[in-house]
């Protein structure tokens, strides 16, 4: 399956009339896991707008009279403890749509979240990275204009915070200049074909462009923790209770 096709910009609703939508940058991905729908980000992209402003929108380029998915809660890991105290674990979320969101109503374009689509990468790894690029994306009025892109990475491994792995390019005269809005954006796994985290972090120095990502193994932890009703979970492979 596509990743590209499951992932959307992260938009809100204002209350100006003129200017209805606005972000600050970041990209969501709509994944289907033990059938259930959700949408998966960082808690940063929200901003200073209130989570009932978010909107999710149907396709992947939204067109004019297009719908929004309707969303039940917003759930993120709200008090770390012990080894995950002060690192960016926080910063995920996951997005829970309404039972009335089904695979149709994003025309099937939900990724698949399980043992043969997600999967830890390895250091040396190749990597594909799919996001927007807030610089470059335009909204006036109706007219919402995202800038995707996709952008190949080598996996370096743990980074020091342990919820999250590092991964590095070298480009040569690259046609940007800011990686913002890559926030949110899935980490493909190019030599296992599966997806192997979320993008937390990142920036570009010369022709040096670095990010730091949430494992899946993360993800699936929130993912599991939301379906089951639990109000905490554990997280990491490297963690003890």
């Amino acid at each position: 399956m596509d990743i590209s096709a499951s992932v959307r910009a992260v938009l809100f609703a204002t209350e100006f009339e003129e200017h209805p939508y606005a972000t600050h940058g970041g990209t969501l991905l709509v994944v289907s896991f033990q059938g259930k729908l959700f949408g998966i980000t960082c808690r940063h992209v929200f901003g200073d707008f209130p989570a009932e402003g978010l909107l999710v929108t149907q396709q992947k380029r939204g067109r004019t009279g297009s719908r929004f998915a309707a969303i039940q809660g917003i759930r993120y890991p709200s008090a770390p403890r012990r080894d995950a105290m002060d690192t960016d674990i926080t910063d995920l979320c996951v997005v829970e749509f309404t039972s009335e969101v089904t695979p149709d109503f994003f025309f099937g374009t939900a990724f698949p979240i399980d043992e043969q689509h997600a999967a830890t990468a390895n250091p040396g790894d190749a990597l594909t990275v799919f996001g927007m690029l807030k610089k470059t994306t335009s909204i006036e009025g109706h007219n919402i204009s995202v800038h995707w892109c996709r952008l190949e990475y080598t996996d370096t491994g743990p980074s020091a915070d342990p919820t999250l792995r590092q991964a590095v390019a070298l480009y040569e005269a690259p046609q940007f200049d800011s990686v913002a809005g890559l926030s949110g954006a899935p980490v493909f796994n190019e030599v296992s074909q599966k997806l192997c985290g979320m993008v937390v972090r990142g920036g570009i120095e010369e022709d040096v462009c670095a990010i730091r990502y949430i494992d899946v193994f993360d993800i699936i932890r929130l993912l599991e923790a939301v379906i089951a009703g639990h109000e905490e979970t554990d997280y990491n492979k490297l963690m003890t209770i």
